[in-house]
């Protein structure tokens, strides 16, 4: 029987440090993603704003908007609330993106494209609301081996999150937060960038989109805005 003791001794042991080790290492993600969901740019420590270049002068010949694939927060609860979309919102949103780049003051293409193609780059935070004291944000901007595939400006908008409530919400109301920039990829010259937060409707029959009322944030105060926007 003694033989038997010791080693099991040392299995229940080692099953003890390796529970031990397991909890150490649950709570430590638990802290990590606690601090960035409290740190992360699309959160309310920078309040929506945004810069523009007050140089810029004159409307590009043609513009390329570039977004990353939408994130949820709270997918569940959108996933229940618009079962029609099936597995397609991000054709979509993409048709959503498409019609709201015609109400801009020059043509513009607009691609989904992966977030891999953007760099995140830390500016000055030039606008101050809510009192908030951020004092910076991050920018996404198109990795410069991408941008000779653009003819003049650049729109980036990365990440994009669609906030959707826990509760069950009929009224197609939902948020978008979205970090953006827009940069002269010939002159190499940052042009605009900002924090977006918006809330509007996401349904089919909504007269102004959401995703209208994003890309008309991201390029307010710019020559590339056009008023007005669809007809209410």
């Amino acid at each position: 029987m003694k033989k038997f003791t010791a080693p099991l001794f040392a299995i229940m042991l080692f099953l003890m440090t390796c529970v031990l080790s397991g909890c150490t290492t649950v709570m430590k993600l638990a802290v990590d993603w606690m601090n960035y969901t409290q740190d992360t740019d699309y959160r309310d420590n920078v309040p929506a704003g945004g810069w523009v270049d007050p140089e810029w002068e004159g409307v590009p010949r043609s513009v390329t908007v570039l977004y990353s694939e939408p994130m949820f927060d709270g997918y569940v609860s959108f996933k229940n609330e618009w079962p029609e979309y099936g597995g397609n919102f991000s054709g979509w949103f993409k048709q959503q993106m498409d019609y709201a780049a015609t109400t801009l003051s020059v043509r513009a293409d607009v691609m989904s494209v992966d977030d891999s193609a953007f760099v995140m780059e830390r500016r000055e935070a030039l606008w101050r609301r809510y009192g908030t004291d951020a004092d910076s944000v991050a920018v996404p901007l198109l990795r410069e081996k991408y941008r000779k595939a653009v003819e003049d400006v650049v729109v980036v908008i990365s990440p994009v999150v669609i906030v959707a409530s826990e509760r069950a919400d009929t009224t197609g109301v939902k948020t978008v937060k979205a970090l953006y920039s827009i940069t002269d990829v010939k002159r190499g010259k940052l042009l605009a960038y900002g924090k977006v937060d918006v809330r509007g409707e996401m349904g089919r029959t909504a007269n102004v989109s959401l995703s209208e009322k994003l890309l008309h944030l991201v390029v307010e105060g710019s020559p590339l805005y056009q008023v007005p926007m669809s007809p209410l």
